[in-house]
């Protein structure tokens, strides 16, 4: 089975997202910086547009596939506080055979690889390497 973009620009068939719930109501003016974010969010806001572009998305035949679908209930709770989850880009690799985590570099982030593990292995992807301490891999750095 081919798992993974292989292009940066070809047709996207199926995503992996993460719809935004409260938890970005923790970003406040105070800790918006440990949180990687530049300001706090509009989080109804970004959740209607978050919405309008999973809509769009399937409006051209891309499967989305939620995370807070794929996780048992303790772990979508977890995701459930972390705000930068929505971008899941960031945390997971796939190419055409298997799965790549990264070790993130921001606390914030840390247990999203975590999660995104489990996803992988609900959707029966292997994971093919797990970066781990000292290394420290950002998903645009898959580029």
């Amino acid at each position: 089975m081919e798992y993974g973009a292989q292009s940066e620009y070809g047709r996207l068939r199926k995503v992996l997202m993460h719809w935004p719930t409260e938890e970005m109501r923790r970003i406040t003016p105070g800790n918006r910086g440990s949180y990687l974010f530049r300001d706090v969010v509009y989080w109804k806001e970004f959740q209607r547009e978050h919405d309008v572009f999973t809509d769009a998305l399937r409006g051209e035949g891309v499967v989305v596939l939620l995370m807070e679908d794929l996780l048992q209930e303790g772990n979508s709770r977890t995701a459930a506080n972390l705000p930068n989850l929505v971008y899941t880009r960031d945390v997971c690799t796939v190419n055409s055979q298997r799965a790549y985590t990264p070790r993130v570099t921001y606390q914030a982030r840390y247990a999203e690889p975590l999660l995104v593990e489990r996803v992988m292995k609900e959707l029966g992807i292997s994971i093919a390497h797990c970066v781990t301490p000292l290394g420290v891999v950002e998903g645009g750095d898959f580029v």
